[in-house]
């Protein structure tokens, strides 16, 4: 009787802290960009079509309007609620997606990847340098004086670009440098400034533009369901789209879409540098699709979705940024496509969900949205 009564009570926690994870989702993504539009209406067909998909789910028929309010409708659209509720853990399990998401493993984990020259990897208060080398005080400030340009990372909860910030050492005094560096804390990573492609840059130079790659793992098959550009605004130094990116859909073979789009839901033909959208080839996106796959199967295995980034250099060639598994990102990815964040093989992640739910335990769903 007592251990009936402590499953029951599991299974009771386990209810509430997805429907805390569900609700957090659409506080965050759903509530905080359509706070003050007029969504539209569904139609009986679309409202019929959305509960046909997702038949036995709880459903927010808002995702939806809100999609409609952006110019497209697809019964298979993933809602953050649902998505965080149901799908997420499956795929991503919470003691690989937590340990896998600070950016001060990155050079450790990810070895056989491009990436931004490492000049000071802050790890628990000890500063090391790009070989693991543990650095003094004064031995990391001369490293950063070393350097023209530089940009700092916070190692974790820099969602959307925040905390991220690039800095001059030369002009600084050592003072202002250690100033700097303690408002980070003691977890941090300095890297040199990416110079990017002409190809990328020419949408917006003040911000690193980047592919979000997203793949999907399951049932032994790796593949790309989603690729997304994105760019700043002029004197932003980010790209992220809560931020005010634009973003744009891109095919495997480098072709854009045809359209942008921003947290707003403001459409756009051209960037503001005048650049038109529908004209855009960038061949290098299928090489970049292929390191996507690749870095997938060789490093995460463990993970079913991963949302990567890559940005491409001076000489063209694929960098990784980062890769994003406590929370990939759904909203962004769908409105630049016009399309589901699995693309064709939703169907396939909900049977999947659905058969290893059940496997989940209520200490799966702590983490970052509670």
């Amino acid at each position: 009787m007592i251990h009936s009564f402590i499953y029951k009570s599991k299974d009771a926690l386990h209810q509430i802290l997805s429907k805390r994870m569900g609700e957090a989702a659409t506080r965050a993504e759903l509530y905080s960009k359509s706070k003050g539009m007029e969504l539209p209406e569904l139609t009986a067909s679309e409202k019929e079509a959305v509960s046909t998909f997702w038949k036995g789910y709880p459903i927010n028929w808002s995702y939806w309007k809100f999609y409609k309010k952006a110019g497209f409708f697809s019964a298979d659209l993933v809602p953050d609620d649902l998505y965080t509720r149901f799908i997420l853990r499956v795929l991503n399990p919470l003691c690989y997606s937590q340990s896998l998401h600070v950016k001060n493993i990155y050079p450790i984990f990810f070895t056989e990847l491009r990436q931004p020259k490492v000049l000071i990897n802050r790890i628990r208060g000890v500063s090391y340098d790009s070989e693991q080398n543990i650095l003094s005080e004064k031995e990391a400030l001369n490293i950063i004086k070393s350097v023209d340009k530089l940009i700092i990372k916070p190692t974790s909860g820099s969602c959307g670009g925040d905390g991220i910030k690039i800095i001059s050492p030369y002009s600084c005094s050592m003072e202002d440098i250690s100033k700097i560096l303690k408002d980070y804390g003691h977890s941090y990573i300095c890297q040199e400034v990416l110079e990017q492609s002409k190809l990328t840059a020419q949408f917006n130079k003040t911000s690193l533009n980047t592919f979000r790659i997203n793949t999907l793992n399951l049932n032994g098959k790796i593949t790309v369901e989603n690729i997304m550009f994105r760019h700043g605004r002029n004197n932003s130094i980010v790209d992220n789209f809560g931020l005010g990116g634009v973003c744009c859909g891109v095919n495997n073979d480098g072709t854009f879409i045809g359209r942008a789009i921003d947290a707003s839901l403001n459409n756009y033909d051209k960037s503001p540098f005048g650049v038109s959208y529908c004209d855009i080839v960038i061949p290098e996106t299928s090489m970049i699709v292929d390191y996507a796959i690749r870095a997938h199967r060789r490093y995460l295995p463990m993970i079913g979705h991963a949302a990567w980034d890559f940005a491409l250099s001076e000489t063209n060639t694929p960098v990784f940024i980062e890769v994003n598994l406590g929370w990939p990102g759904l909203v962004s990815e769908q409105l630049s496509s016009g399309r589901s964040i699995f693309n064709g093989r939703a169907d396939e992640v909900l049977a999947y969900a659905q058969k290893y739910y059940s496997n989940l335990r209520f200490t799966d769903f702590l983490g970052n949205w509670l």
